[in-house]
């Protein structure tokens, strides 16, 4: 039986709650307030968010490894900020044919800052689809500075296949090959290094992009000066990236070599930060519900008697 975490424990009615980080390219599923999933699951090719795949495998996961009566179980979905509003409808209608009590959804930019012990920051996401800077003050999203750039995993997988068709298929682990290792590379592996130095982090010399084709260093710095003044101190003071960075510690270390000005922060990452948000919201409602419980009728004479601190 998996951990049961401070929230489930404390439930009277044996509810359950359930976190799932949904992802175009890995879905992770397990319970609030364990200390990392139960399920880590990667889309075949093509098929992410197929519908009847997709009900298939969250009805399994219901039934083994999670163990949960879909009946008493309340769901909190950690979501990409461009996550398509269709696809959105389409999973909500799958957990509502499972009779699931609720349905929550959160963006994962909030739950990586969550993760990191912080309210204010920017995000950088190298999701599989996008890349992602995500301004975010006192847990808002700042609309405004958001930017976003083609140049996600999926990119640079194709750029490293044209390179170096036998290069191992972990983008993850290319690119930390690539960026850790100086010497002893391949002349394909060099060339890949360059074009994630280039074309993913790169230069703040060059400016011969395309506006959905920025680096990293380029949207952070879009990011930066699009958000109002009084945003960017609290901004500038942490940075935290997430997605294929958190596989490929190289890749944070090369961005922080060509972004001196900003303090990167550490994040236990989105499926984490997200069991510790909804674990938060449930305490929240249980303890408003003790107080709706203990509430003293409004008599004048028991008044009289009361004591105020």
């Amino acid at each position: 039986m998996p951990y049961a975490g401070n929230a489930q424990a404390e439930h009277s009615m044996g509810s359950s709650y359930v976190v799932v980080q949904l992802g175009s390219r890995v879905v992770r599923v397990g319970h609030c307030g364990d200390p990392e999933p139960l399920v880590t699951y990667f889309w075949p090719a093509g098929e992410a968010f197929n519908e009847r795949l997709s009900t298939f495998l969250f009805t399994r996961w219901f039934q083994d490894p999670l163990m949960v009566d879909c009946r008493q179980t309340r769901i909190l979905i950690v979501e990409n900020a461009l996550l398509p509003a269709s696809i959105k409808t389409m999973v909500t209608r799958i957990f509502q044919e499972m009779r699931v009590v609720e349905v929550i959804f959160v963006p994962d930019a909030l739950m990586c800052l969550v993760a990191a012990g912080l309210r204010n920051g920017l995000v950088i996401d190298v999701g599989w689809e996008h890349l992602l800077a995500v301004p975010i003050s006192d847990l808002r999203i700042v609309d405004c500075g958001l930017q976003f750039s083609i140049k996600g995993g999926q990119w640079l997988a194709a750029q490293i296949t044209a390179v170096e068709p036998t290069a191992p298929t972990d983008t993850e682990e290319v690119v930390e090959k690539v960026l850790a290792k100086n010497s002893d590379l391949s002349d394909g592996l060099r060339l890949i290094q360059k074009k994630i130095d280039d074309e993913l982090i790169g230069q703040s010399t060059a400016d011969n992009f395309d506006l959905d084709e920025f680096p990293i260093v380029h949207l952070v710095s879009h990011a930066y000066d699009s958000l109002p003044i009084d945003v960017r101190k609290a901004v500038k003071k942490h940075l935290v990236m997430s997605g294929l960075a958190s596989g490929a510690p190289a890749l944070q270390a090369r961005c922080e070599e060509m972004l001196p000005d900003f303090c990167f922060v550490d994040t236990l990452g989105p499926w984490i930060g997200g069991s510790l948000f909804f674990e938060q919201l449930i305490q929240k409602s249980l303890r408003e519900d003790r107080k709706l419980n203990e509430l003293v009728p409004n008599d004048w004479h028991a008044q009289r008697f009361k004591v105020y601190r």
